[in-house]
């Protein structure tokens, strides 16, 4: 069985989850932590709230309820982040070592 950073399991949890779309800024850098207060848990719920998937689907969702759908996006960007530093890395300490000169040349 092949298993590899597209198969990533909490990929397929999120969508069953519908929590795809909770967290509402793509931000690369702000993302790193959660809301870790309840004024930033109440600012993130608030901006999801503006969203066409929670008037549609999620209308009436309680902050506990968006707290648990947010949990499972924030893992799953998380994640992929924490993926792309563990090959991007080594990838360039590699192309400063001159080891890839020859693939770019």
């Amino acid at each position: 069985m092949r298993f590899g950073a597209d198969d990533d399991p909490r990929r397929g949890a999120t969508r069953l989850t519908d929590s795809g779309l909770s967290i509402t800024e793509w931000d690369l850098f702000k993302g790193l932590t959660p809301p870790l207060n309840d004024a930033r848990w109440a600012e993130e719920f608030a901006l999801y709230q503006r969203t066409m998937e929670y008037q549609a689907q999620n209308n009436g969702m309680t902050i506990a309820e968006f707290k648990n759908i947010y949990w499972w996006e924030w893992g799953h960007r998380f994640l992929g982040k924490m993926i792309g530093v563990v090959y991007a890395l080594p990838f360039f300490f590699f192309c400063l070592r001159a080891a890839c000169a020859g693939v770019f040349a």
